[in-house]
């Protein structure tokens, strides 16, 4: 029973963290979002590393994006973006050939 209760009370209390980090991200309390995740959740577990792996491909698909807008006077500049399961891969054209690589861990 008391086992029971305590991971109730885990629960709970992992659930109460999580409302909060989401009530404050929308408020745009970035730092303050960080600071309560990096004292409340493991960095090294696989949900963390899963998460991090997320935000890093919106983060370069961001990138990748403004710099193609941004390039009106080229056009035939072209860019494609791979995710695997390990690694990111942009890889950029010239008039349909590869002329650069990039392979992100």
């Amino acid at each position: 029973m008391k086992i029971l209760l305590i991971i109730l009370t885990v629960v709970i209390l992992s659930a109460d963290i999580k409302q909060e980090m989401l009530h404050l991200y929308q408020n745009k309390n970035f730092e303050e979002v960080c600071n309560l995740g990096f004292k409340n959740f493991n960095a090294n577990s696989k949900e963390a590393r899963t998460n991090a792996t997320y935000f890093s491909t919106i983060l370069l698909q961001k990138k990748l994006l403004y710099y193609a807008m941004i390039d009106e006077e080229n056009s035939a500049l072209k860019y494609k973006l791979y995710i695997l399961i390990d690694k990111i891969v942009i890889k950029e054209f010239y008039n349909s050939k590869s002329i650069k690589k990039h392979i992100y861990w």
